[in-house]
């Protein structure tokens, strides 16, 4: 098996001037692996190193040697360094320098592991010039999980705070004041504006934009901010806004959301924990979006609305009022339909507690009351159920009006 410089790629971080090998030859998985660096007068390091009698380092030896017993590590393990595995070199034992290596060398460069023990692997090392020895070795290398995967097409801004295991896709644009978490994963072409701060654990994928300033007339530019909590999906073409300073001058977003191709979360909105928006859906301004809530594709929400908690909302549906909580809505103009069923019997609740929030949503909706006159009725029910509670304070906190019952055709 030989590899080329472009296959030498996939499987070193390494990139000029410190890729110090031009070919592999031949690796056996498990044992041994031969490959070669052609020496040329141009090498950066020979402009310093002796001049008028250019010396290869014998340091920059042993790395080349390093260099290729991590191919042979990582093709014994079937792994790449593009799946955040690198190789450090641990040990250098035995090292011997027979001959002087110069320009239009060619190094001839032989590895065949000795041991391996969990994340450590030892390697017998020789390097040779036209078949004479130039230096023998033992190195030590161990295996580690990349703190940092950041492709070299990215641009990063050095104010920017990157946790352990983030990995940045090609062409990914990162400003300054942006703070990722620990085992992010930044897919390519995407931007993102600070300030903002991701928790863990984030997966963003392509040509979304997360964290630029708001477009509204309002907006002049101040430092507003962005928050979003743990293990979230931020899937393709996805533009999360900051906040304006004329409102609460954030947006945030909670834990374990799903936000679908070409979602759009306006600015200063405030979003809970497991919330899926399918594609396409968006929430203007100043939008509240409850733990747990489903926005299907093509929704519309205009600002300053309120979707409720556990609530469902069908798809291509216009929200133009408040949402209560566990309560499903469709149309456009959207009208309530009924309570989330699906979402009730994902919660395991109890049939007594399914039976008391079906008769408080037909007192709000099926009756004639006024909505005055149905949370009057519903107040000692609330206080007794849990349920019953945030299905009556999501109506209660209502600055719009709540969603009434669709109008039958």
């Amino acid at each position: 098996m030989q590899l080329d410089i472009d296959e030498i790629l996939e499987y070193l971080p390494h990139r000029y001037p410190f890729l110090l090998l031009d070919r592999v030859d031949e690796v056996v998985p498990g044992e041994r692996i031969v490959g070669r660096k052609n020496v040329s007068a141009n090498e950066p390091y020979l402009q310093g190193h002796f001049p008028g009698n250019p010396i290869v380092p014998g340091v920059l030896i042993v790395e080349a040697l390093a260099q290729l017993c991590c191919i042979l590590a990582l093709k014994t393990r079937g792994r790449t360094s593009k799946q955040g595995i690198l190789h450090y070199l641990a040990g250098v034992d035995d090292a011997r320098f027979k001959r002087p290596v110069r320009p239009g060398d060619v190094l001839e460069l032989h590895a065949k592991i000795l041991s391996e023990r969990r994340q450590l692997m030892r390697f017998d090392c020789q390097a040779l010039v036209d078949g004479e020895l130039a230096c023998s070795v033992k190195l030590m290398c161990v295996e580690r999980k990349a703190a940092r995967l950041i492709d070299e097409r990215a641009t990063v801004d050095p104010n920017a705070e990157l946790g352990e295991n983030v990995s940045v896709g090609p062409w990914t644009i990162i400003g300054p004041d942006v703070v990722i978490g620990d085992d992010c994963e930044i897919g390519p072409h995407v931007v993102l504006r600070g300030p903002t701060v991701l928790g863990r654990n984030n997966k963003i994928y392509q040509y979304s934009t997360v964290g630029e300033g708001s477009p509204a007339f309002a907006y002049k530019g101040e430092p507003t901010t962005l928050t979003i909590g743990d293990n979230n999906i931020i899937r393709e073409g996805v533009t999360i806004h900051r906040g304006l300073a004329t409102d609460r001058s954030r947006t945030v977003i909670g834990n374990d959301n799903l936000f679908m191709a070409y979602v759009h979360i306006g600015h200063d909105c405030v979003l809970g924990d497991r919330i899926v928006m399918a594609n396409n859906a968006s929430v203007a301004g100043h939008v509240t979006v409850g733990d747990e809530a489903v926005l299907s594709g093509y929704v519309g929400v205009p600002q300053f609305r309120s979707i409720g908690a556990y609530s469902f909302v069908s798809a291509m549906s216009l929200v133009t009022k408040d949402v209560p909580a566990y309560v499903a809505v469709d149309g456009n103009p959207a009208g309530a339909v009924g309570l989330n069923g699906e979402r009730l019997r994902r919660l395991g609740l109890d049939d007594s507690v399914k039976k008391a929030l079906q008769d408080a949503y037909n007192t709000v909706y099926r009756r004639g009351l006024t909505l005055k006159e149905a949370l009057e009725e519903l107040r000692e029910q609330a206080a007794a159920i849990p349920e019953v509670g945030n299905f009556v304070e999501s109506m209660e906190r209502s600055e719009h009006g709540i969603i009434r019952a669709r109008r039958r055709q």
